[in-house]
């Protein structure tokens, strides 16, 4: 498979965390909601998060976060894990390609895309992080994706409870939740495109449009073949049906 892009010559800051392991560590993979998180946590607690800055800036982090959480996840003592559907965020995060692959312009044949390692944030990252939250042994919290759309003000409030975050904005929030996710939507595009926009209604639209059924259930069975106890724990949800 023809080279993306050079990765890297060190992964630092939203790739490997702001080296503040006394925080809780926000693992997730680009476009797994991460702004979505970040905004909530701001709003609540009147304090930052790390990374482009969203509703308040400064140094006083509520989390630490990465996108390549299981390489310094040891250093942490608590940490929440974002997962979201492996053939949305992979195939958006990676979208020229996959359009280009609908178009006819160029192939990507779905085991080599998931093992090329040559991409800014290559995809074993994402089960990667999986496979290092199953392990850890402290305090953690699983989130999907998903379910923060779907199924907000639960799923809010569990964030909430395991960050103890300040609780007076709470009813605020989920009074106008529209709201706040197009303030959210608006900020996140100060520096990158939103297609989705947090919409529930759009959940698979990025593998619906640019991935074959065939293409589906090959992200599936690669991930269920070589990661089985991992796919089916945490990704099983996702799965094509036959």
């Amino acid at each position: 498979m023809p080279n993306r892009r050079k990765r890297p010559a060190r992964n630092k800051g939203v790739y490997t965390g702001f080296e503040r392991q006394d925080l809780p560590l926000l693992i997730t993979y680009s476009r797994s909601g991460t702004n979505w998180i970040r905004y909530v946590i701001e709003l609540l607690s009147g304090r930052p998060t790390p990374g482009h800055e969203r509703l308040h800036g400064g140094e006083d982090f509520v989390v630490d976060r990465a996108h390549q959480g299981y390489r310094v996840i040891s250093e942490y003592r608590r940490i929440i894990l974002v997962v979201r559907n492996h053939k949305e965020c992979l195939v958006r995060h990676y979208i020229d390609e996959w359009k280009a692959n609908k178009d006819g312009s160029h192939l990507v044949d779905v085991v080599g895309f998931l093992e090329d390692q040559s991409g800014r944030q290559p995809p074993e990252w994402f089960i990667e992080n999986i496979r290092a939250f199953h392990e850890f042994t402290g305090d953690k919290l699983l989130l999907y994706y998903e379910d923060l759309m779907t199924e907000p003000e639960a799923e809010i409030r569990r964030l909430i409870e395991f960050l103890d975050l300040p609780r007076d904005g709470v009813d605020d929030l989920f009074a106008d939740l529209s709201e706040h996710r197009r303030r959210s939507v608006e900020l996140y595009r100060r520096n990158q495109a939103s297609h989705t926009e947090g919409d529930a209604d759009k959940l698979s639209h990025h593998s619906d449009s640019l991935l074959s059924d065939e293409e589906k259930r090959a992200f599936d069975a690669y991930y269920a073949d070589r990661h089985p106890e991992l796919f089916r724990r945490y990704l099983s949800r996702f799965a094509t049906p036959d």
